[in-house]
């Protein structure tokens, strides 16, 4: 576990612990609350910018997995994050991936829009680093969106706050880096103490469920 760089992180990671089979690039995945009052789990939020089609299969097949575990959850429905359901849309990346999650995981639903993200209409949503870091920073904002709309309503700015605690990293502590031989957590730059803490209680749980190891196949 870890508060530094995430590049240095990944390479770490990679060098000292090994990528699981199969896997091209590990992926940082992060759970966003939804409308349905459970959470989804998103990757990649940050570490691999440019994706080709295989590596949104890998971290499909990743996602997949490790929320079957991680929330005892038999049957996650897997999403590919794209500009519009119509299977026209959509980039050549976008298009050859979903293809192959079509042939290669059972919980693949097909494509999902912006908009269905926080309305909860999949357990696993695929997409990019580059993307996902974009999307992840978005959510974290919305609090004080509602802040602004609210603007003196302290009890409904709590009952909103309370009812989005998953989007403060403090108290999950760090989000999985998924593809790896073993369970490699990153924390913000800028962590307290409650959030080191609460990291470690997070990669106690990923062993005790028994996370890692499974493959890519």
């Amino acid at each position: 576990m870890s508060a530094g760089d995430t590049g240095m992180l990944m390479g770490a990671a990679i060098f000292i612990l090994g990528r699981l089979k199969g896997i091209g690039r590990p992926a940082l995945a992060a759970f966003l609350p939804n409308a349905k009052k459970r959470s989804s789990l998103i990757l990649d939020v940050g570490a691999n910018l440019n994706c080709r089609p295989g590596h949104l299969v890998n971290f499909g097949l990743l996602g997949y997995r490790y929320i079957k575990k991680f929330l005892d959850m038999p049957y996650p429905k897997v999403a590919l994050l794209n500009i519009g359901e119509e299977p026209y849309k959509g980039t050549k990346n976008i298009y050859e991936a979903d293809k192959e999650l079509k042939r290669s995981c059972s919980g693949y639903t097909g494509f999902i829009e912006g908009s269905g993200v926080l309305l909860g209409e999949a357990d696993v949503i695929v997409c990019d680093g580059f993307v996902g870091n974009v999307l992840l920073k978005a959510c974290e904002s919305i609090h004080v969106l509602a802040r602004t709309f609210l603007g003196q309503d302290q009890k409904a700015m709590d009952t909103i706050k309370g009812n989005m605690e998953i989007l403060n990293p403090e108290n999950y502590g760090a989000v999985p880096l998924l593809g790896i031989k073993g369970i490699v957590l990153k924390a913000h730059g800028c962590s307290s103490s409650k959030a080191i803490s609460n990291a470690i209680i997070t990669a106690l749980t990923a062993i005790k469920k028994n996370i890692v190891p499974y493959t890519a196949d």
